[in-house]
C-alpha cells in the first residue's frame, strides 16, 4: 500500500529546474506487511545495486515495513529550503514509526542548521 503525504499549504523552490518552479513538501511511503520484512529488505539490498530509485528503509510497526525512496522524498529535492519544509511532517510520522535499522534515510529531511 502506498501514502502520499503532502503540505500543499507550504513550498519551496525547485531546484531541478523542471516543471513547476515552486514545490509542496512530499513523502510517498510504502507499506507492507511486517512478516513480508526479510523479504522486503533482501529487494532493498539488492536494489541499491541495481536500481535508479533506491528504496530505503522508513521504519517500522508492529504491524508494517515501510519503505521510502530519496525520489519519493520532496520530489528528490534536497536544498536546505526542502529540508525544512518536510521536517514537520517527518517529526510527527517519528512519533508513530519507529526507525529501527539504517538511519541514513534521516538525512533526507533532518537541515543542516
Amino acid at each position: 500500500m502506498r501514502i502520499d503525504l503532502s503540505s500543499p499549504e507550504q513550498s519551496f523552490q525547485n531546484t531541478k529546474g523542471t516543471g513547476k518552479r515552486e514545490l509542496s513538501p512530499l513523502l510517498q511511503i510504502y507499506l507492507y506487511d511486517i512478516a513480508d520484512k526479510p523479504h522486503i529488505q533482501e529487494v532493498i539490498k539488492k536494489e541499491r545495486l541495481y536500481s535508479w530509485n533506491i528504496p530505503l528503509y522508513f521504519g517500522e510497526t508492529e504491524e508494517y515495513f515501510i519503505v521510502t525512496s530519496p525520489s519519493y522524498v520532496n520530489h528528490g529535492v534536497f536544498t536546505e529550503e526542502a529540508k525544512e519544509t518536510i521536517h514537520p511532517m517527518w517529526n510527527v510520522l517519528r512519533q508513530h514509526i519507529e526507525n529501527k535499522g539504517d538511519k541514513t534515510v534521516e538525512q533526507l529531511a533532518q537541515p543542516n542548521n
